[in-house]
């Protein structure tokens, strides 16, 4: 694959020879080039995130909710279970 560079210089477009390294004047971010990808970083120096590790924190992210729901749900039904036997014990739950 090729890229191509262009830097707008008022009405025209230059074409930039070597990418490595620089710095967008107008976003603040800056492009490095690896030996097989093209590293962008945010202003404050942060590398932008890939597609691929964006969609793995998607993932990791929705397993820890599927956990938590879990774990809600469970604590739930212990809940539900003590509230039952207090009332086969004669007591009211919402009155104590």
């Amino acid at each position: 694959m090729e890229l191509t560079w262009l830097l707008r210089r008022g009405e025209e477009l230059e074409k930039i020879e070597e990418i490595d390294g620089r710095l967008s004047s107008r976003l603040g971010i800056r492009f490095e080039l690896k030996e097989e990808t093209l590293e962008i970083y945010r202003p404050d120096g942060q590398r932008f995130l890939t597609s691929v590790e964006l969609e793995q924190l998607r993932e990791q992210e929705q397993q820890r909710a599927n956990e938590a729901s879990a774990q809600l749900k469970q604590k739930q039904q212990r809940y539900q279970a003590l509230l039952e036997r207090l009332r086969e014990r004669g007591s009211d739950p919402e009155h104590l």
